[in-house]
C-alpha cells in the first residue's frame, strides 16, 4: 500500500516533464557555451542541478497541466533563460544575509 499523494506523483517518463527538463538544461548549456568566460565545470554542474530542480518543481506543482505543446515549449524556453540566474542571485542574497562566504 502506497502513502503517496496521487496528484503529486509523476513519472520520469512523463513527456511534459521531459520537455521541460530538456528545455531547462538546453538553456543552461547554451548560456555556458555563449559565455565569454572559460567553462567552470563546477558551476556548470551546479546549474544543471538547478535546471533539474526547476523542472521537478514545475511538474510537482502541475504548472504545465492542460497546456498545449507549444505553450509548454514557450514556457520552458523562457524560464530556462532566466530562472537559473534568479535562483543563483536568491542564494547569494541568502548567504550574504547569513554572513556565509560562497
Amino acid at each position: 500500500m502506497s502513502h503517496e499523494d496521487p496528484q503529486l506523483a509523476f513519472h520520469i517518463t512523463d513527456r511534459t516533464f521531459l520537455k521541460v527538463l530538456l528545455l531547462f538544461t538546453a538553456g543552461t548549456v547554451a548560456r555556458t557555451l555563449l559565455s565569454p568566460e572559460p567553462i567552470n565545470w563546477k558551476k556548470f554542474v551546479g546549474e544543471m542541478i538547478f535546471s533539474a530542480i526547476g523542472a521537478v518543481t514545475f511538474q510537482a506543482y502541475q504548472i504545465t497541466q492542460h497546456m498545449s505543446n507549444v505553450e509548454i515549449i514557450f514556457l520552458g524556453g523562457m524560464t530556462s533563460l532566466g530562472i537559473i540566474r534568479s535562483m543563483e542571485w536568491i542564494l547569494k542574497v541568502i548567504l550574504a544575509i547569513r554572513g556565509v562566504k560562497p
